[in-house]
């Protein structure tokens, strides 16, 4: 196999070319590490490369398939996490300088799993500052692999920029208020934001803990589903990990759409949306219809306006975790990412519990909404990829750009249901656009299955960026 196409197999065929001997793990890492070190001068999308761990990993599993071993599932695949995760024996750095220096004492729980599923970890990619929705200029920016001169998005950032530019098969992301989603759909590739409670959080650096989920950036959604297979489980160090059992995403993804009920969200659909990526989410919802599903046009009241809530909630806790460091280190934060702590500070507790009075109040409406229907669709971001330096959206005027950028995505992290993107068409100018589908709480499989069947039905997945 040419050196070439070892960069563009999914896990399941990469998992398939180690079992019949025409790859070797050493070779695929070998390669990756020289393709980081070429690309990544340009993307910046790693903050550490773990090169000798990897290859030693890489060694232990080709053992592992040479002695005819039962393989875990991912054995021998190279993966990254984003450097909010633990990995033992590494500095954390939330792309800050105020962790620069802080080794963690152990592993992350979704760090051990993907090593007891037998995963290459090789590396930790940036990130905005703490997932707070701006670049450290310590760290500096990760352009979009499409086209450098825009917006990869966040605060996943490093993480959907390896992930797209075939650097890992895959990472593990964060989500508060859409930092797996838009990041992946800016980057042209798969980003699932899990139900809450259903992967540990334990050694992951929280923004908001009420808000945060942990989940898997992969460039299709049966990597997704495999990935989804190794993390997911109870973890009673997290105090909001979810003990219930849990089906296998991956075995799932067969069962087929039709019958299922889609509600197609028109407000978010429609309004302020560019229609470049109107007309894709209504073209992907027809891709749907034809393979079976009933699309049903729906009207969500209370969608767009829970972002208010989802940024006071937000900001208190981000700042409530920042507290000691605003006091003593103000001068190590970026200025727009202290500017936010400060706010949070601001906040009173009447403010914040009122807030989460609006979050209930949204969790009971969305819970008799989907009494009714099995998803619902709409697009990930209001537009394509922004230019690099640019007001990230100008849809909608507010005081914080962060929220006019995420209030398609943030929903979702205040209600906990799984949300997942996935390309569904590109720009005029070659960028890709993002669908989003999003179910009931722990009904991951369903979402999966439906971005399964829409992925399997169209051709956008295998669209490349550039060589870097």
């Amino acid at each position: 196999m040419q050196i070439a196409e070892i960069f563009h197999l999914t896990i399941a065929e990469l998992g398939r070319a180690y079992r019949r001997r025409e790859l070797s793990p050493v070779e695929v890492v070998d390669a990756l590490l020289e393709r980081i070190r070429i690309a990544d001068q340009h993307l910046n999308s790693f903050i550490l490369v773990t090169a000798e761990e990897a290859l030693n990993a890489s060694r232990k599993a080709e053992r592992a398939f040479l002695q005819g071993e039962g393989s875990p599932p991912l054995l021998g695949v190279p993966v990254a996490v984003k450097d909010i995760i633990d990995i033992e024996g590494h500095p954390t750095t939330c792309a800050s300088p105020i962790l620069r220096d802080v080794v963690a004492a152990a592993d992350a729980r979704v760090v051990e799993r993907f090593r007891d599923a037998g995963a290459t970890i090789i590396g930790k990619n940036n990130m905005l500052e703490f997932a707070y929705g701006e670049v450290h200029p310590d760290y500096g920016p990760t352009p979009n692999p499409w086209d450098h001169r825009y917006s990869s998005s966040g605060s996943s950032s490093g993480s959907a920029v390896a992930v797209a530019a075939s650097l890992a098969y895959a990472s593990m992301g964060t989500d508060t208020g859409g930092s797996i989603r838009l990041p992946a759909a800016y980057c042209g590739v798969v980003g699932h934001k899990p139900t809450y409670g259903l992967v540990s959080r334990w050694g992951v650096v929280p923004l908001a803990w009420s808000l945060d989920h942990v989940g898997p950036l992969t460039r299709t959604v049966a990597d997704a589903a495999l990935v989804m297979d190794a993390v997911v489980g109870y973890d009673p160090r997290d105090p909001g990990s979810a003990n219930r059992p849990v089906p296998s995403y991956f075995a799932s993804l067969t069962t087929g759409i039709a019958g299922m009920r889609v509600a197609l969200l028109e407000r978010e659909v429609q309004v302020s949306t560019h229609p470049e990526v109107r007309e894709a989410v209504e073209a992907a919802a027809r891709v749907l219809e034809g393979l079976g599903a009933h699309i049903e046009p729906c009207s969500f009241p209370g969608l767009y306006e829970s972002i208010d809530a989802l940024m006071v909630i937000m900001q208190a806790e981000a700042t409530a975790h920042h507290k000691e460091w605003l006091r003593t280190r103000p001068q190590d934060y970026s200025p727009p990412v202290r500017h936010r702590l400060r706010l949070g500070g601001m906040i009173s507790a009447v403010d914040y519990l009122h807030a989460q009075r609006i979050r209930r109040e949204l969790c009971w409406r969305v819970s008799q909404v989907m009494k009714d229907v099995d998803v619902f669709v709409l697009p990930t971001a209001a537009s394509g990829p922004t230019l690099r330096g640019h007001p990230r959206s100008q849809h909608r005027e507010h005081e914080d750009p962060m929220a006019a950028l995420i209030w398609r995505t943030g929903p979702f992290n205040l209600t906990g249901q799984p949300a997942l993107t996935l390309p569904c068409g590109f720009t005029n100018a070659g960028l890709p656009i993002g669908l989003q589908i999003v179910g009931r709480p722990f009904q991951d499989e369903v979402v999966l299955q439906v971005a399964y069947a829409y992925e399997r039905a169209t051709e956008w997945h295998k669209r490349r960026p550039p060589v870097t």
